[in-house]
């Protein structure tokens, strides 16, 4: 009974350890990536990209919230360069970025 208590402390305690490093690390910087948000808009139905002031390379992305009656689709009127988020067709939305500086 007692080595058990002892373990169970011991994982507590490594879980806890983890979770306190986890809270301290600074906010938008997971591992080396970096997150931004991007709002951008297609008025008049044009084409337009915008640009993150802090992620230099896009890895991934994903539609936070969507500003326009027309549906924002991934990859049809919505979607990332390398370096921008696109819009077309009327989408009009917030975008989340994660990548490097």
């Amino acid at each position: 009974m007692k080595k058990l208590l002892i373990t169970l402390a011991f994982v507590f305690g490594v879980f806890a350890l983890s979770q306190a490093e986890a809270q301290h690390r600074p906010p938008g910087n997971h591992g080396g990536l970096v997150r931004d948000y991007v709002t951008c808009e297609s008025n008049g139905f044009n084409y337009n990209e915008c640009y993150s002031p802090n992620v230099r390379r896009i890895e991934r992305a994903r539609l936070v919230q969507q500003h326009s009656k027309t549906a924002c689709r991934q990859g049809r009127n919505w979607g990332t360069t390398r370096r921008s988020v696109w819009v077309d067709q009327g989408c009009r939305a917030t975008i989340e970025v994660i990548g490097r500086r």
